[in-house]
């Protein structure tokens, strides 16, 4: 239980009883949980021999190899190989492997490290129980010598055929001895390798195998000694899987039915039937069974019988019935002679019941006797379809019959007599020999014109592999039938359940219309569908009169009544009687004749342009007594309005009018459109075609010829023109490195609309192309045709150098040079790379070298006598298997530099704020240089601390000045400036000093700012000449580090502050700077002054403070109004005056 064994101990609550476990008085706590039945025999159990193993030696690195012998076993095993001791597990690695197949250690080269004893490990897996034993040691011994080295030799080979079921994964297994270790390769001879392989060195294993994987496969082992292979073939199975299955069936008495199921499988499943769980083969027709074949004789009264078959009559009572009298003579011919009235030389007719003949249940056994003073003892199922046989056969001709057949010889006739002796003149006996065996029945009859024919004699229930076949139907054959396929792999069931009915004609579920309404002159179709099995014969009647196929009346094999060119005289009741052997049953219909329906207005045809409009006219009459609907087809293809993109639409909601508007015509709506008026009962169509014009459709077969390096040749075959000649063929193109067509040149460079080749020229050598024909006409290009297959151009040489030709940089003595990779576009050609030539600048010779490969973009060239900096010409050129290409043009490259060996010179630095300060200095010369200059390094550092820790700013390019920022205030620097390039940074220059601003604080001004606004003569206006504005005492404060003092003074002063004053008429206008030194601006104004804007600030050393704005608005003709902007409310006032206007602002404005 839960994995544990169960102790079965003779107090225990648990005992075993012939396998079952019974458990007493069960406890949930102690008793619920997952059972498990382990059951065993004496070959159940895997257990090695307890023989002692013998030891091996062998020379240190040669290959070895252990056996496991693992006992037999069922399921398989899993194998690992102990040394010396548990758990010490030999690793599987190159050199060692062992086969899961047989359990063998290979050792490819022993090793000294080998030296030990050797164990088996194997593991059983059954379900959940895991079980593993380990076989008695072996000990392996090493003679020492100079190791030789040796070719492979394959010694674990996988089996000659390998058979696998589809699905399942199959392992494969090689392994070879060699000196050194050999690689083990894995190939498939006859096909590529799959994604599915999974190589791991002595093992290839494939999932899920497929009937793609079946083939030859070799594994070689390789060293540098040499090498051996071994091949070997995996053989594809597969289980049977359904390709075709038996569906439930309802089938008629006395119907053929045809099964048939398909089945899959390697190798080729059989296929076989059941019937009800039993095994089903072909059946015969129903067979005499009144006596067993040795019988002395069957009596046959009242039958004639001539001597090659004995037959039994069924006359057709209507007329009289023939007589046959035993002679050579066939039955045809016998049926000629005709005796009688004589009531002793006429024998009674056979009557056949029209009810059926017995009702027995499935498998009883009946008489058929008529009129027939003996009888004969047949199976039910056989009478049955005698009789009805019999019955169809006599309507249809003028007697039938059916005669006893033997498989071997004929039977022999003798007379039958009377108690006086005498013979009598119409029995005889049929006399059967052991020679005769089975007897069957075999179905005869005479034509009107005297001749007469049999039906063959065939098997009833035929089986032939995948197909069952049953031939008149009996109730006996429902029943569950399955089709079984088989291999060797596994079995499949398809299952259906077979019913046959047998049902007198019933009309309850589908009886003849009861009011049927038909169109004058028209034609009217009636079904007549009842429900019987088997099928009935039908008749039709018109109140009495039995109806017969005429020219206007046809009663097809289903029984369907079709009516045609109706008249008024046609109305009244039809009756479709229906009749089987089970019953009869009928069915009754009024047939009402209207007004026929007509078109009183047809479409017209039409022909128009693309994307033009369009109304079909249809009109019609009709029985007022009926609804009118219209429909339209195009191509005899029902038009869905909701379903047309809004390209048609009904153009009136009239009952008598049902035209067609077509909106925004497109190709596709030409076409003969058919505008259809029906009624219940008729119909009337007219058409009309339309034909719309548009550009061409698209050519067809595009086939490339002619492949050359710039030029193809191109075929195609012409499109549809679409009712508008073709005026001229454009061909496109495309590459595989571009999606998108382009339009190509061909020759002749414009290419007629009767034309369908053309030579495609200026294309790219060793290029892959599709190309696509597109026709034109009046109205437009059409669709392009399919693409062609991919073509690529032949190989050419190089046409165009590569590109951005330049380089330099690099480690000392070195020349590197760069350019552009050509493209895929322009390589032409396999096997691309590119030439060099350079020369130092003013030499003669030229140095070359050639570099592989088109994705190559750089070259070193190394020497030590490559001087710094020097100026080389470089060119290059583009090469392939094809020839070289162009050389570009000559480019001057330098070679690598070094750092520059002159400092700039007089650096001056100057402090502009408290963090921030401008350094400028002389340049270095050119001539002095070792490379390119980029710039300048600017290094600072606080007084106190090392140069080595100097922050640094760079500039770029011959700037000779920069802006510093981020210093502390109030502090003390050195600076000092070197050159650099792309090989470093110069020496530096002789450093300078420089001290930083003291740090401005918070300057802020006394909210109340103007003391007055007043104007230059007191006689004028003040917005007439100029304003001006009076500070009332500023007050500034300073936030400063704890180090500073700031000189004191009187309330307001400072003598290192000043004020300055930006001036806006308004919020467009440019402003002007003012500046004072006292409390005092005076600021010209216009005559038209109406308001203006107002910014101050405070200057000092540490910079300039916050501006404040002020809006001064014009009220009225003798006032003023101060507005403040600062996001706090400031309170103001207004002040008026003729000559003077005094503004006063309350309260604190930082600045």
């Amino acid at each position: 239980m839960n994995g544990t064994e169960l102790k079965m101990e003779p107090d225990s609550r648990y005992r075993l009883v012939a396998g079952d476990l019974v458990i007493s008085n069960p406890v949930k706590a102690k008793d619920a949980g997952s059972y498990q039945c382990v059951a065993s025999n004496s070959r159940g159990t895997v257990e090695f021999s307890a023989e002692e193993r013998d030891p091996v030696k062998i020379t240190e690195g040669w290959g070895v190899m252990f056996a496991c012998s693992p006992p037999p076993h069922y399921p398989g095993l899993s194998y690992r190989w102990l040394l010396n001791e548990f758990p010490n597990f030999i690793p599987a690695d190159g050199r060692r492997f062992v086969s899961q197949t047989t359990g063998n250690l290979y050792i490819a080269k022993t090793e000294a490290s080998d030296l030990g004893n050797y164990s088996c490990f194997a593991t059983s897996h059954i379900d959940f129980i895991t079980k593993s034993v380990f076989s008695k040691f072996s000990r392996l011994s090493l003679a020492a010598e100079d190791a030789r080295q040796y070719a492979p030799s394959i010694k674990a080979r996988f089996p000659a055929d390998t058979y696998a079921l589809a699905g399942q994964m199959v392992t494969l297994e090689c392994f070879a001895f060699g000196n050194p270790v050999p690689r083990i390769k894995w190939r498939k001879l006859d096909g590529s390798q799959a994604s599915k392989w999974i190589s791991s060195e002595p093992l290839l294993q494939i999932q899920d195998v497929g009937f793609e994987d079946e083939g030859t496969y070799e594994c070689e082992a390789e060293n540098i000694k040499g090498r051996d292979t071994y091949q070997g073939r995996i053989i594809i199975q597969a289980q049977p899987e359904w390709l075709k299955v038996i569906t439930d069936t309802e089938a008629d008495i006395g119907s053929d039915l045809r099964w048939s199921c398909a089945a899959a499988g390697k190798p080729r499943p059989a296929v076989r039937w059941l019937r009800d769980g039993q095994p089903l083969t072909s059946q015969v027709p129903a067979r005499a069974a009144a006596a067993p074949p040795c019988a002395p004789g069957l009596a046959v009264p009242k039958l004639l019988l001539h001597t090659s078959s004995p037959f039994c009559l069924a006359a057709n009572p209507s007329r009289p019935p023939p007589v046959y009298h035993p002679s050579s003579m066939r039955p045809h011919e016998a049926a000629k002679r005709w005796h009688g009235p004589h009531p002793q030389q006429v024998p009674p007719p056979v009557s056949l019941p029209s009810q059926p003949l017995f009702h027995a249940a499935a498998g009883a056994r009946g008489r058929f006797s008529g009129r027939i003073s003996s009888t004969l003892d047949l199976p039910l199922s056989d009478l049955q379809v005698a009789a009805q046989a019999l019955r169809s056969l006599s309507r249809q001709h003028r007697d039938a019959w059916c005669w006893l057949d033997t498989k071997k010889k004929r039977p022999t006739f003798s007379p039958t007599e009377n108690q006086a002796g005498s013979k009598l003149p119409h029995e005889s006996v049929m006399k059967l020999s052991p020679e005769h065996t089975r007897p069957e029945f075999r179905f005869c009859f005479s034509h009107l014109m005297g001749s007469s024919s049999c039906l063959p004699v065939q098997n009833r229930i035929e089986v032939s592999g995948g197909e069952l076949r049953f031939s008149k139907l009996v109730l006996e054959d429902s029943g569950m039938y399955q089709c079984v396929a088989e291999n060797k792999h596994g079995t499949v069931y398809a299952s259906a359940e077979l019913t046959v009915q047998a049902l007198a004609p019933d009309f309850r579920l589908n009886p003849v219309k009861r009011l049927i309404p038909a169109a004058r002159s028209g034609k009217v179709i009636i079904p007549c569908q009842p429900r019987a099995a088997p099928k009935a014969t039908v008749l039709w009647t018109k109140g009495t009169e039995l109806l017969i196929n005429s020219s206007r009346v046809t009663i097809t094999a289903d029984g369907t009544l079709i009516l045609q060119n109706i008249s008024k005289s046609d109305e009244g009741k039809y009756t479709c009687f229906a009749e089987n052997f089970m019953g009869k049953a009928n069915s009754t219909g009024i047939l009402s004749v209207r007004d026929a329906t007509k078109i009183t207005l047809a479409p017209s045809s039409a022909d128009i342009n693309v994307g033009e409009n369009l109304t079909l006219q249809c009109h019609a009459s009709h029985d007022p007594t009926m609804d009118l609907t219209f429909t339209w087809s195009l191509d005899d293809f029902p038009i869905d309005f909701d379903k047309s993109e809004g390209h048609y639409r009904r153009a009136s909601v009239k009952e008598a009018v049902g035209d067609l508007t077509i909106l925004n015509t497109q190709l596709k709506h030409s076409g003969r459109y058919t505008c259809t008026a029906q009624t219940v009962v008729d119909s009337a169509s007219e058409s009309a075609t339309l034909t719309v014009r548009g550009p061409p459709g698209p050519p067809g077969g595009v086939v490339v010829r002619d492949i050359g390096d710039t030029s193809v040749q191109l075929s195609w075959s012409r499109g549809f023109d679409n009712h508008s000649p073709i005026a001229r063929y454009l061909v496109e193109a495309r590459t595989l490195l571009s999606n998108k067509w382009k339009q190509m040149r061909t020759n002749p460079v414009n290419i007629e609309g009767n034309a369908e080749t053309a030579q495609v020229v200026n294309l790219i050598p060793w290029m892959d192309y599709e190309f696509r024909v597109l026709a034109s006409n009046i109205l437009g290009v059409g669709e392009p045709s399919l693409p062609s297959s991919k073509i690529r151009t032949k190989e050419a040489a190089p046409t165009v150098a590569p590109s951005g030709l330049g380089g330099g940089g690099g480690a000392p003595n070195e020349l590197i040079i760069n350019w552009t990779p050509t493209l895929r576009d322009y390589q032409n050609g396999d096997g691309f790379g590119y030439i060099l030539s350079f020369r130092k600048k003013g030499t003669q010779g030229w140095l070359t070298a050639r570099v592989p490969h088109a994705e190559s973009l750089h070259y070193v060239y190394r020497n030590e006598s490559i001087g710094p900096y020097t100026p080389f010409e470089v060119k290059i050129k583009a090469y392939n298997r094809k020839g070289e290409g162009p050389e570009s043009l000559t480019a001057i490259v330098y070679s690598a530099e070094e750092e520059p060996k002159v400092a700039p010179s007089r650096v001056t630095a100057k402090a502009v704020l408290s963090s921030e300060m401008d350094v400028s200095w002389e340049p270095v010369e050119q001539g002095d240089m070792t490379g390119v200059l980029l710039g300048y390094e600017i290094r600072y550092w606080k007084d106190g601390d090392k140069e080595e820790a100097a922050d640094r700013v760079r500039t770029a390019g011959l700037v000779t000045s920069a802006h510093v920022t981020g210093l502390n205030p109030n502090t003390k620097y050195h600076v000092s400036v070197r050159a650099y390039n792309r090989a470093g940074t110069g020496p530096p220059s002789p450093s300078t000093n420089v001290t930083t601003t003291k740090p401005r604080g918070h300057l802020a001004t006394s909210p109340g700012l103007f003391r007055g606004l007043r104007s230059a003569s007191s006689g004028t206006p003040w917005w007439h000449t100029q304003m001006s504005l009076r500070l009332r005492g500023t007050r500034y404060c300073s936030t400063q580090p704890a180090s500073y003092t700031r000189p004191r003074g009187n309330r307001g002063e400072h003598t290192n502050f000043s004020q300055q004053m930006l001036y806006r008429q308004d919020s467009h206008s440019a402003p002007t700077l003012y500046l004072a030194s006292k409390s005092r601006i005076d600021i010209p104004v216009p005559e038209d002054f109406t308001h203006a804007f107002v910014q101050i600030r405070v200057t000092g050393p540490g910079g300039d403070g916050v501006p404040a704005e002020v809006h001064i608005l014009r009220n009225s003709g003798t006032s003023m109004m101060v507005e403040d902007s600062v996001t706090r409310p400031v309170p103001h006032a207004v002040i008026v005056a003729n000559s003077l206007v005094m503004l006063a602002l309350i309260g604190y404005l930082e600045l």
